[in-house]
């Protein structure tokens, strides 16, 4: 996005914020883009914090899924509207890739941009670009995705410290909206909001993992295998005609 586009959906955004403080617009909530079920989440402790959650697959193909348990800070730091799923994906090379969901509903400040997550997770940001990832469900279409290139120092059994590296995709949904990038997101949610007066549910999706040097190729692979497969199981929006490949 051009910084005359950036400039423009922040004077939209505050705009809309102030209007909406201000009682002057009344706002339809949007339906969620990501398929919410009745599982669950709990803390470290097996206690049970939300009792809802994004409806990720339990096992995709050849990974098995399991459970990831949600520290009491992190459900204190996201509003008390946000739904939320995590969920580990394994193979047995060793592969292991985490998913996350997080779906805003009246407070937006559920979803924020998302590198502050890797910074505060002590990983370091190599490279970020936009890419396209082929999907074949519901129908073949283009999902657009930003691809961070990451590393992390990892401490090894022996004691010694690595650096690893891996890959971090995300990208955002509504009812009927699919974008790669948080500044995308602002500006539609904007217009929504100043235009047709809804408020649409976005959703933040994810998939994070990480690998020792010299592995990047075989795990960005995985990597988009798992997106592939577990991605048309939850995510219930359909491609807009722009991305379906039939279209083109």
């Amino acid at each position: 996005m051009k910084k005359h586009q950036i400039a423009i959906a922040f004077v939209v955004v505050v705009t809309a914020s102030l209007s909406l403080a201000l009682g002057a617009i009344r706002t339809n909530l949007g339906d969620p883009g990501v398929l919410i079920g009745s599982k669950p989440i709990h803390d470290n402790d097996g206690n049970i914090l939300l009792t809802n959650s994004i409806a990720l697959p339990p096992d995709v193909g050849f990974f098995t899924g399991r459970d990831v348990t949600v520290s009491e800070r992190t459900v204190e730091w996201l509003p008390p509207d946000t739904t939320y799923g995590f969920r580990d994906y394994s193979d047995t090379d060793g592969f292991e890739a985490r998913m996350q969901v997080v779906l805003m509903k009246k407070d937006r400040t559920s979803i924020h941009k998302p590198e502050y997550c890797l910074y505060g997770s002590g990983m370091k940001i190599t490279k970020t670009e936009t890419v396209l990832i082929p999907m074949k469900d519901p129908v073949p279409y283009e999902l657009p995705a930003t691809k961070i290139s990451i590393t992390r120092r990892i401490e090894q059994p022996d004691g010694s410290v690595a650096e690893w590296s891996g890959f971090y995709f995300y990208w955002f949904v509504s009812e009927d909206q699919i974008v790669a990038d948080h500044k995308s997101r602002i500006l539609l949610m904007a217009r929504d909001l100043l235009q047709n007066q809804v408020l649409k549910r976005w959703a933040y999706i994810s998939c994070l993992s990480l690998s020792s040097p010299g592995n990047e190729a075989a795990l960005e692979e995985r990597m988009i295998r798992l997106i592939q497969q577990a991605v048309p199981k939850f995510q219930l929006t359909p491609p807009p005609d722009d991305l379906r490949i039939a279209s083109r």
